[in-house]
């Protein structure tokens, strides 16, 4: 089984190639964890910091819009759990997977998104209870995409395939939307769902060593591994450690949002042709 760790991102969608960059480090403090460096995100950050115009969905538990490293990045989504317009996070899952993906940064708080220039889509479908209907997601990645989401960030799984849940994946694609989904935490090579569908990029865990993390779940289903414990933002306004292929997928749709922020046409097979060259494998 061989598996592609994304420890050296370029932005390669527009053609851009980050020799001779300089390396971008914001004034938060938390910025000097290994993450960044294991994902060279300071050196993608001198090419691009993202864009107001990119979108990435988070689809998860909510997201708390007024924790102050997310303030001002979050725009208005929807509780598919509640049906209402209310988004707001709280079980803290959806916070902490938002705030790796798009956290803002320079502002001397907590750490820095992967794409801390990016706007954050938040969609709630996790319950109190710790499940999403797999119906549910299905109706928030439509969503996600007739909203204007650039990727839609999916940092949930199960062993259960879904025919709902496939096809709106199906369509993001079609569409353009690149679907990043967590490989999960189980430790073993059963595929898991999302993550697994032939659409989506499934993302696994590294370690600060860059070798794979024993928790996470892998197979040849899954395209890519990420750093799996990054600094994030936590509810309360704190902040603390996302870890988890949880945590390692966001980094990737942060990147990807990097990606479209730079190379807004590029396909979504493009896109994941770029991600791939720019890993280096591992066992």
């Amino acid at each position: 089984m061989l598996l592609r760790a994304l420890v050296a991102v370029t932005v390669v969608a527009a053609g851009v190639t980050t020799a001779g960059a300089r390396a971008v480090v914001p004034s938060d403090p938390l910025v000097t964890a290994w993450t960044y460096a294991s994902a060279n995100l300071p050196a993608a950050w001198d090419v691009t910091t993202g864009s107001e115009k990119v979108s990435i969905a988070i689809v998860d538990s909510g997201v708390q819009a007024a924790h102050p490293d997310l303030a001002g990045a979050v725009d208005p989504g929807y509780d598919f759990v509640d049906r209402d317009a209310d988004a707001d996070d709280l079980v803290g899952h959806g916070t902490a997977v938002a705030g790796i993906a798009a956290a803002r940064a320079n502002n001397g708080l907590g750490a820095a998104g992967a794409c801390w220039s990016c706007r954050i889509l938040p969609l709630r479908v996790l319950g109190l209870e710790g499940f999403a209907r797999l119906t549910t997601m299905a109706t928030a990645v439509d969503y996600a995409v007739e909203h204007g989401a650039a990727v839609v960030n999916l940092s949930l799984y199960g062993e259960n395939r879904n025919g709902a849940l496939e096809a709106s994946i199906r369509r993001a694609r079609a569409a353009g939307v690149l679907v990043v989904a967590a490989a999960g935490n189980e430790g073993t090579t059963t595929p898991e769902y999302p993550a697994a569908y032939p659409d989506v990029l499934g993302v696994a865990a590294t370690e600060e060593s860059g070798g794979l993390a024993v928790y996470s779940s892998r197979g040849d289903w899954v395209k890519l591994a990420a750093p799996g414990c990054t600094p994030t933002t936590q509810l309360g306004g704190g902040f603390g450690a996302g870890c988890g292929t949880s945590g390692a997928a966001p980094v990737v749709a942060g990147i990807v949002g990097l990606m479209r922020a730079q190379a807004p046409f590029a396909s979504v097979a493009q896109i994941e042709a770029a991600l791939e060259e720019a890993a280096t494998p591992i066992g």
